[in-house]
């Protein structure tokens, strides 16, 4: 199980109504996609990347990795891997679950995931599978991509009989790491 880190736990605590659906753009397609909350932070900031599964008819178990490519300088390092269970787009809504997710700060890689009890679940419009938190470090600048890793140790699904799904990468997300970040209108949203 994934744990509070200090100032993560607070941002969680404090972004859980930000994170309604409605507040990101998902692109929409088969398999799993990766949303950024903001798409524009400071360096020394959290940017927090929802996961989202579409149009699978049975899914049993998940679980889904992260990649982090580009910036001009410094990185984004992986702090927590959450799921929020209390999210009304949570991919096994209330169902009883194993949560997979995993934060391995020093490998600098974290997973969601989750494995339903019994049954599966079909999913057609994006459902939620989780979070995964990155902190933007001090030197960080430029534009970072974020992308679902595909393999065995990477992500991967199964069905409720524990078939191994075939999974698709949805578009990748991006965030812009900038000492004045650009801001967005409200018409632009």
């Amino acid at each position: 199980m994934a744990k509070a880190f200090g100032s993560v736990a607070a941002i969680v605590a404090a972004s859980t109504a930000f994170a309604a659906p409605s507040n990101l753009k998902v692109p929409e397609g088969t398999g799993v996609t990766a949303a950024v909350q903001k798409d524009s932070v400071r360096p020394g900031e959290i940017v927090a990347v929802d996961v989202y599964l579409s149009k699978i008819p049975d899914v049993g178990a998940y679980q889904v990795r992260l990649e982090v490519t580009g910036g001009t300088t410094g990185s984004l390092m992986v702090e927590e891997a959450k799921l929020d269970r209390s999210r009304e787009d949570y991919v096994f809504g209330t169902d009883e679950i194993v949560d997979a997710s995993n934060t391995q700060k020093d490998l600098k890689t974290a997973l969601v995931g989750a494995v339903k009890s019994s049954g599966g679940a079909a999913v057609e419009a994006p459902a939620y599978g989780g979070t995964i938190y990155y902190k933007a470090s001090d030197d960080a600048s430029g534009t970072f991509t974020i992308k679902v890793q595909i393999g065995p140790s990477s992500t991967m699904m199964t069905d409720s009989m524990a078939r191994e799904i075939p999974v698709t990468a949805g578009q990748a997300a991006t965030v812009n790491v900038s000492k004045t970040p650009k801001r967005v209108r409200s018409q632009d949203k």
